[in-house]
């Protein structure tokens, strides 16, 4: 009986474990004032990435362009705005932060 018992809990245990899935959550990415390119920065090319203006008080223009510095999207975050999605970045896209806010990529 208690080898039975023994062999049922490692068996449990043996299954319980197999099916464990592992995800890990990209940190967020904070950039201030400045030219970016995306691979510089972090942030993974061909994925949709939420932005947010954390400064209490200070606006900030996002301007992204892509390899052949064609604006794709312009962007004015108010102050602790709500969330903004951009468009996927390309792996050479540039990323210019006009203004005294911090931008919170996520």
């Amino acid at each position: 009986m208690k080898r039975f018992i023994s062999m049922l809990f490692i068996f449990l245990f043996l299954v319980l474990n197999m099916n464990t899935i592992v995800t890990f959550a990209q940190n967020p990415v904070s950039l201030t004032q400045g030219f970016y390119k995306s691979r510089d920065t972090g942030l993974v090319p061909n994925v949709y990435y939420k932005v947010k203006n954390s400064s209490p008080s200070n606006r900030v223009l996002i301007e992204i362009f892509d390899e052949m510095q064609e604006m794709q999207q312009f962007i004015r975050v108010e102050p602790n705005s709500s969330e903004y999605y951009l468009k996927p970045l390309g792996y050479d896209s540039i990323i210019v932060i006009i203004g005294n806010g911090t931008l919170v990529f996520s």
